[in-house]
């Protein structure tokens, strides 16, 4: 069996979650402001680090990644987050990193048995010292507390395991995961703002945050984890069978406790109705699209 770490991290968080995108295929037909957001900023910021942090590069990733927007807002939001992560980590990536990978069909391969468990992380990167991270580009309204659950990560964890096993026999001296994170927007517009000032504002504060009597940190924090060995590998074990049970079985439940977080599960309106009506939200909400099984 061939799996991807995405689709263990949501059998593992939700099996009706897993049904419904990996089984069924289901996708959500428009994504969320909030979604599109972090997806504009995560793909510009690799882009950028594949360049080495070039700043010649700049502006054109920018622009290029912003014509993916549908809206003003998120177009400025956009700008002001990628141009302030540039900003603030350009001389790592441009003058400190000896190598990056980021291809985004580069995958490396955990074991596990007779099964194969693939892993992408975003960045790879090799420090003068020849020790090598993983980097993990992260989106977050909660960005004081972001590294209290980083340890006992799922994701983490695996794309640790995975590169100790991808490492062997090259020589190479595997050291942990480097998180990067940015905030997500917290400031509301005031009554007295034109939308026009509100979104300037926007822009100043994640490219000067200190004119407004913030540290950089407040809007980026980097936290580097040092790991020996990964604390998952005897569960992989577990969840892969209890993965292939369900499949073997066609066992899906929900656990309700899921179905708020981080905005809100996308399949909470298929839970949500009764039988009848579910193909109807579906044919409404959903689209199909093929998923590597």
């Amino acid at each position: 069996m061939i799996v991807s770490q995405h689709q263990l991290n949501d059998f593992i968080s939700n099996k009706k979650k897993y049904y419904y995108r990996y089984i069924l295929g289901l996708k959500k037909k428009e994504i969320s402001m909030a979604l599109e957001l972090g997806t504009i900023v995560h793909k510009a910021i690799l882009e950028w680090i594949s360049s080495d942090g070039d700043e010649k590069n700049e502006k054109k990733i920018i622009m290029e990644a912003l014509s993916e927007a549908k809206n003003q807002e998120n177009v400025v939001t956009a700008n002001a987050m990628i141009g302030g992560f540039f900003k603030r980590y350009r001389d790592l990536f441009k003058n400190q990193v000896t190598k990056s990978f980021t291809d985004p069909d580069s995958e490396i391969y955990v074991r596990v048995g007779d099964d194969y468990i693939s892993c992408h992380p975003d960045i790879i990167y090799q420090l003068p010292d020849k020790s090598i991270w993983i980097g993990e580009i992260k989106t977050t309204s909660n960005i004081e507390d972001f590294a209290d659950g980083l340890p006992l990560d799922f994701q983490i964890n695996m794309y640790f395991h995975a590169l100790k096993q991808h490492s062997e026999g090259k020589g190479w001296k595997p050291s942990g995961v480097h998180y990067l994170a940015i905030r997500k927007p917290s400031i509301r517009q005031k009554k007295s703002e034109s939308l026009e000032d509100f979104l300037d504002r926007i822009q100043m504060e994640y490219q000067s945050p200190e004119s407004f009597g913030k540290d950089p940190s407040f809007y980026f924090r980097d936290e580097k984890l040092l790991m020996k060995d990964s604390l998952i590998e005897e569960d992989l074990k577990v969840i892969l069978k209890d993965l292939k049970q369900s499949i073997r079985q066609n066992l899906w439940y929900c656990d309700t406790s899921k179905c708020n977080k981080f905005g809100g599960c996308e399949y909470r309106p298929l839970c949500s109705t009764f039988p009848e009506n579910r193909q109807m939200i579906i044919d409404a909400y959903y689209e199909r699209k093929e998923e590597k099984s």
